[in-house]
């Protein structure tokens, strides 16, 4: 082989090897070109699933802003409470009183202990302790601004017999006369004259109670009110625009239920029969519509219709069907005139809205807890503080904030 044909062959050799890494440099870039579109197709994928994730976030967000009104949480009181009394204030803050903690909670049993909510800063503060320890009392708001406190069972079963009286003024409890028969599962309720007309319940012996009596804060004394037609417990009072009472339903927790009503008149201190409802009831809320009407609602046994009574007619009318079964619930009047009906027996966390108007339901916002045995009551700008009850069957401390 001569010089030019070895020249020759040589830079053939170095052409095939330029050609062959270009080739392999070229396959590299091409391998590495589909990883990356696969790297951006996936995140892509990825993307597009967090777009959706969100997108159905935002429209569950919207299905629930889109109904009447919020809950916020609001503070925490310094005990757990089951069936506790609550009142709101003169000064707009709110008194809890007695009920019981449970299992888990940090304070079992049941309580003498009271707080204050101010809803000016959202926090509770201790005020006291009653006389006796008290679960399922009754609280009512005197004329002068002192709180009458009722009845209710102790540790041991027993009852009290002896009511206490807070006073905001000063932050003090005295204890106030003795009740004619100590009771629990009754009814308490101011009439115009400033007397307390409690009702029915039970005795010590578990007997339910027929008799009613009146407590004059004046005299800081008791005085019979006359023996209702039918004696109840886990019944309804509630105080007419005419100044009567009706006392609605009741029974015992098992049933039997009643379906019957009747109206006490301060006037004559006596009781008479009203037409009865539609259905047997107990452990169900009444509350005084604007007009002047009562709405009923729910009770023991699963029950979801409503009814309304007019004292001008004295009859009964349907007030359709809520959405959920009620028992242990909240109702309360709005200051549109709409009422807010919310939690219950079960793990319920819905609340619906009741429409006079319309004679209608609509769904309103969620708690953050599920409730039942707890308490509901107005506060400045037309809002309604929740505190307490059973929350998935354990005690809770938690507070919250319906804002229509």
């Amino acid at each position: 082989m001569n010089y030019v044909e070895y020249f020759i062959l040589l830079k053939l050799q170095i052409l095939t090897t330029v050609f062959l890494l270009s080739l392999t440099v070229f396959v590299s870039a091409c391998g590495d070109s589909e990883s990356q579109t696969t790297t951006i197709e996936t995140t892509t994928s990825t993307e597009a699933t967090n777009t959706q994730d969100v997108s159905t976030t935002e429209s569950q967000s919207t299905d629930i802003s889109s109904s009447p009104g919020t809950f916020t949480y609001s503070g925490i009181m310094s005990i757990e409470r089951i069936s506790p009394a609550a009142v709101s204030l003169q000064d707009g803050k709110v008194l809890i009183v007695g009920g019981r903690g449970k299992g888990l909670g940090r304070n079992p049993g049941i309580h003498a202990s009271s707080e204050i909510y101010d809803p000016s800063t959202g926090e509770w503060s201790d005020s006291g302790e009653m006389s006796d320890v008290r679960e399922e009392p009754t609280a009512t708001l005197l004329a002068d601004g002192r709180v009458l406190v009722i009845g209710g069972r102790d540790t041991h079963k027993e009852l009290s017999g002896d009511p206490d009286l807070f006073d905001p003024s000063t932050n003090t409890w005295t204890s106030a006369s003795k009740l004619m028969d100590p009771r629990e599962s009754h009814g308490a309720v101011l009439l115009d004259d400033g007397k307390v007309l409690v009702v029915g319940g039970k005795n010590s012996m578990l007997k339910q109670l027929s008799s009613s009596e009146l407590y004059n804060p004046d005299e800081n004394s008791w005085e019979e009110a006359g023996e209702s037609i039918e004696a109840r417990i886990n019944h309804t009072v509630t105080l007419l625009s005419d100044g009567k009472v009706l006392s609605a339903g009741g029974g015992k927790d098992d049933g039997p239920y009643l379906k019957s009503a009747e109206i006490y008149d301060p006037s004559t201190n006596t009781w008479s029969a009203v037409p009865e409802m539609s259905v047997s009831r107990a452990l169900h809320s009444a509350t005084l519509l604007n007009d002047g009407r009562v709405l009923v609602v729910g009770g023991k046994g699963k029950k979801t219709s409503a009814e309304i009574y007019d004292p001008g007619s004295n009859s009964w009318s349907s007030a359709g069907d809520t959405a959920d079964p009620r028992a242990e619930h909240i109702a309360i009047l709005l200051s549109d005139g709409r009422v807010l009906v919310a939690g219950g027996i079960g793990v319920i966390n819905s609340s619906e809205i009741y429409d006079p108007s319309t004679n209608t339901w609509s769904a309103a916002a969620e708690m953050g807890e599920s409730r039942y045995r707890f308490r509901a009551v107005h506060i400045s700008g037309d809002r309604i503080l929740i505190a307490g009850g059973l929350s998935s069957n354990r005690a809770t401390a938690s507070s919250e904030i319906f804002t229509p």
